[in-house]
C-alpha cells in the first residue's frame, strides 16, 4: 500500500494560562491564519509602490521640456539670422537643430537634424543643408524667444526651445514646423537613428 505519512497538526498557540480562559480569540487564530503583522504588511508594498515611484519620475523626467509662451526671463532674439560662415551677424544657424547667437551654442530641444560637421554620407549632407536652410527661414519671419530652463548637454550646448509669438497670441514652435517640414526628426532622448 505504501508508505504513510503522519498527518502533523498546525502549531497553535496554547492557552494554558488561567487568565487566558473565557478572553475572546482573535479571528486569524480560530481560523487557523496566521496573524498578519504590520511590517508583512509593509514588506509586501513597499516594492511594487517603490517600483511605479521610479517609474514615472524616470519617465516624466526623460521627456523633453514642451514650448512654453515666452515670460521676462526669456531671451529674445531679433533677425537676421545667417547660416554660420555665410555672412556677418550675431545670430547663425549650425545646422538644423543648433544655432550660435555670439559665443553660446544653443541646441534646439526635441528635434534631431542630419549633421553637417561631418556627414557620413552624400545625402545626410543634403538634408542637412535643407534643414540648415529650412531654420534660417523660419529664424528670419521675425523676432523669436528662447525659453526653458538652459541646462547643458554632453556637447556643453545649452537646451532651449525656440518659440514666437503669433498675432492672435498663440506660440509658434520653430522645431515643431522643422518636424512638419519632414526636414528634421522628433527627438526626446536615447540613441538617434542614422541618416544614411
Amino acid at each position: 500500500m505504501g508508505d504513510l505519512i503522519p498527518f502533523r497538526r498546525r502549531k497553535t498557540k496554547k492557552w494554558t494560562r488561567p487568565g487566558d480562559y473565557g478572553k475572546v480569540l482573535p479571528a486569524s487564530t480560530w481560523q487557523g491564519k496566521p496573524p498578519r503583522s504590520r511590517r508583512q504588511w509593509l514588506q509586501r508594498w513597499i516594492l511594487p509602490v517603490l517600483f511605479v515611484f521610479i517609474f514615472a519620475w524616470t519617465y516624466y523626467s526623460a521627456l523633453p521640456e514642451q514650448a512654453t509662451a515666452p515670460d521676462a526671463s526669456s531671451l529674445r532674439v531679433d533677425p537676421p539670422v545667417t547660416a554660420c560662415g555665410a555672412g556677418r551677424s550675431t545670430v547663425c544657424v549650425v545646422d538644423g537643430d543648433t544655432i550660435k547667437i555670439d559665443a553660446r551654442s544653443i541646441r534646439i530641444i526635441g528635434i534631431d537634424a542630419p549633421e553637417l560637421h561631418p556627414p557620413r554620407c552624400v545625402q545626410e549632407a543634403q538634408q542637412g543643408l535643407a534643414a540648415r536652410d529650412k531654420l534660417v527661414t523660419l529664424a528670419n519671419q521675425g523676432p523669436f524667444f528662447l525659453t526653458g530652463s538652459g541646462a547643458r548637454d554632453e556637447y556643453g550646448r545649452e537646451l532651449f526651445n525656440l518659440v514666437r509669438l503669433r498675432a492672435d497670441k498663440s506660440v509658434q514652435s520653430l522645431a515643431d514646423d522643422l518636424i512638419a517640414s519632414g526636414l528634421v526628426r522628433r527627438y526626446e532622448s536615447g540613441s538617434r537613428r542614422p541618416w544614411c
